[in-house]
């Protein structure tokens, strides 16, 4: 798809106007037309911050605390435990003592590469749905779930 953009002064009450770096005003509008990606979700991966709160922690042992954070996403996301390896857990620091804060990226759905598996392919994707599996989907869950915890309980928090 493509869309196109006017900058500049448009119709006659408009008041805005493009001026150049030493303030003189742009005669003509600028005009451009740009084309939208073609992203394949399929191959798509999401990096973000995650911040789990209420969980002891120190800078000596954070680090072993990966594979509980992982734990959590993975419940969060309600993903199936051979999707362990779609969760990379980097720079991971503790803060406060009881917040754990790590980059987080979220690998695509792995693929057989090569072998041939319709049935995997086609009952999967009948039960689960395809775009769940994407990582563009799992962060929005996650983000979604983080704005329920400001507005009451969720499933974010740990009990302590």
């Amino acid at each position: 798809k493509t869309f196109n953009v006017e900058i500049g002064k448009v119709g006659v009450d408009s008041l805005s106007n493009v001026f150049d770096a030493n303030g003189n005003p742009i005669e003509h509008n600028i005009k451009f037309s740009k084309t939208f990606a073609n992203i394949n979700l399929d191959d798509a991966s999401s990096s973000f911050t995650f911040i789990l709160e209420d969980i002891a922690c120190s800078d000596d042992t954070v680090g072993a605390l990966a594979d509980e954070v992982k734990d959590k996403i993975m419940k969060l996301l309600e993903l199936d435990t051979s999707d362990t390896s779609r969760i990379v857990l980097r720079s991971m620091i503790c803060e406060n003592g009881d917040t754990v804060i790590t980059t987080t990226t979220l690998l695509p759905p792995s693929t057989d590469g090569g072998g041939r598996s319709l049935r995997t392919t086609s009952s999967s994707s009948a039960a689960v749905g395809t775009e769940r599996l994407h990582s563009i989907n799992l962060f929005t869950k996650l983000r979604d779930l983080s704005q329920e915890q400001h507005q009451g309980g969720s499933r974010l928090s740990n009990p302590k």
